[in-house]
């Protein structure tokens, strides 16, 4: 496949003014104010409140991870950096799981931040985030990374043999959520109602696939990566589908990508992680100038939930995740990681210690 973009990773030069509002370091807040130029103060702080771990900080807030690593020393971020292909963008626990066609295909199941980047540095990406959730094993962490890449396949552990079974059970089924909300008379809880220029686009999109529009509603989360970015659920005849805001993919954050070639990246990674059966049911859709991400609403498309997860099922899934990415990784360049346990292991240890002091509550 042919890659379309080229991360950057540049040592940011601009030197903020400090501030004092909040619990964190006021340099964390005068680097996400960059990293988020469209979104206040305020609402960065409440993201900030929301994240209540060093994980969920991680998964919240993954272009600053990228940020971050344009502040290791020179020889660590060249050894990073030189290993390239289609990546995740941000690979963690909760952005991988299964989605369902026909039967159950475990892969990334948020593709936000796919792009072209540094294949080590989505590899720190996925181990960094099970370090802060209490995974400790660089080494088998790494040489199930490998076996991914040597295109080797492993048994689903327990957990996800469990979360399987599950997908077949839903299939293609609304979940309780979404259907509680398609008959209600309003949208309200979490969603909102759309504005009449929304309702009307919607409609005629959804009148394009053939189907039967019924309503939209409108949804602005407050946490997770994507928050603050308005999404739309749109019920038809047949059931219900997401369009999804195209954000800024997290290794590119210096970088404006026109809405074509977003779309371009988007529907690589859906033609060489998704089978043929899902390409008809995921790709890139532009109304008024904007660019989503189209996905079906499906019981079946079950993800994992950190909190149900025992210690030897956190493990056990870090290693069949790390294998995936190694697979997912394989499709573009299969060439082995440059850095050696030990030094990936120092790798880890800085990103943690960094990570940890520059999200610490004051």
């Amino acid at each position: 496949m042919k890659l379309i973009l080229t991360a950057l990773f540049m040592v940011a030069s601009a030197q903020a003014d400090r501030i004092n509002i909040g619990a964190y370091p006021s340099s964390t807040l005068e680097r996400l104010k960059k990293l988020y130029p469209d979104q206040s103060e305020a609402f960065i702080q409440k993201r900030l409140d929301n994240a209540k771990t060093p994980f969920e900080k991680w998964r919240s807030f993954p272009p600053y991870y990228f940020e971050l690593l344009t502040r290791l020393n020179h020889s660590q971020e060249k050894k990073i950096n030189s290993r390239r292909g289609l990546c995740a963008g941000d690979p963690h626990l909760e952005n991988f799981g299964f989605i369902y066609a026909s039967k159950p295909h475990f892969t990334l199941n948020d593709l936000d931040d796919v792009s072209e980047c540094s294949l080590d540095a989505d590899v720190l990406r996925l181990l960094v985030g099970y370090r802060l959730l209490g995974a400790s094993s660089v080494t088998n962490f790494i040489l199930a990374y490998l076996e991914g890449l040597k295109g080797t396949n492993a048994p689903y552990p327990q957990f996800l043999l469990n979360l399987e079974q599950d997908s077949m059970n839903k299939k293609t089924q609304l979940p309780k959520k979404y259907k509680k909300l398609a008959e209600a008379s309003v949208c309200d809880g979490d969603f909102s109602p759309v504005t009449d220029e929304e309702d009307k686009a919607l409609e005629d999109f959804t009148s394009t696939e053939n189907k039967i529009y019924i309503k939209a509603c409108a949804h602005l989360k407050d946490s997770g990566g994507s928050a603050g970015n308005k999404r739309f659920v749109v019920f038809h005849k047949a059931g219900a589908f997401e369009l999804k805001p195209l954000a800024q993919p997290a290794p590119l954050y210096q970088e404006i990508t026109p809405i074509l070639v977003r779309q371009e990246i988007f529907t690589n990674a859906v033609g060489a992680f998704y089978s043929e059966s899902l390409k008809t049911e995921y790709y890139p859709v532009t109304l008024k100038n904007l660019s989503y991400q189209r996905r079906p609403i499906w019981g079946g498309n079950s993800g994992i939930n950190q909190d149900e997860l025992t210690p030897k099922d956190l493990n056990e899934i870090m290693l069949y995740q790390a294998q995936t990415l190694g697979k997912l990784h394989r499709i573009t360049n299969p060439s082995p990681v440059l850095m050696d346990i030990e030094e990936f292991e120092r790798t880890v240890e800085t990103i943690e210690r960094k990570w940890r002091s520059e999200f610490a509550e004051q």
